[in-house]
């Protein structure tokens, strides 16, 4: 089974229960994998992917891929007519090596959040409840992650070693 083969809530439980169920069972040091603390996992913005990763590992914690959240905002800046002067600023106000995903702490991310909504405000840009419903919590929530554990790295997170592994597995199939 490929694990993106058709995308869906139960395929993705049916891997995870399993790896979950594995990793539980007997001759595994669960100590060893820290599956009692949680686990962190990165992944692009697949829904069903994440809700049944949460559903396998409870205490589990999501990095999302910070490349796949640009490329998302960019793309729904594209499709509402936001001229591209101003979609690149957001963006960059959103990614750039000063902005809202790279904030150091709780005061920078609130202050760069607000500066990124002000700025999209009087740029009359049509995105504010996108920003606050979609990419402002999951980079929040990656930063907040990466503070707290700091093996993580404390820059942006990319999911590009999945990507590679999943384009590999779909040449085999295919």
């Amino acid at each position: 089974m490929m694990l993106h083969g058709d995308g869906k809530f139960a395929t993705y439980l049916n891997f995870f229960s399993t790896v979950c169920g594995a990793l539980n069972g007997k001759g595994v040091d669960t100590a060893e994998f820290r599956v009692a603390d949680g686990v962190i996992t990165g992944s692009d913005e697949e829904n069903e992917l994440v809700n049944a990763l949460r559903s396998a590992f409870p205490q589990s914690q999501q990095l999302y891929c910070m490349l796949h959240c640009k490329d998302n905002m960019r793309h729904h800046l594209t499709s509402i007519g936001v001229p591209t002067t101003v979609r690149e600023q957001v963006l960059h106000l959103l990614f750039g090596c000063s902005g809202v995903a790279e904030a150091g702490d709780e005061v920078q991310l609130d202050d760069r959040t607000a500066h990124v909504l002000r700025h999209a405000r009087q740029q009359n840009v049509d995105a504010i409840d996108y920003l606050q419903q979609r990419v402002l919590p999951k980079i929040a929530s990656n930063c907040r992650l990466k503070w707290a554990q700091s093996w993580l790295g404390q820059h942006q997170w990319f999911n590009n070693n999945c990507e590679s592994a999943n384009h590999l597995l779909k040449m085999q199939v295919h």
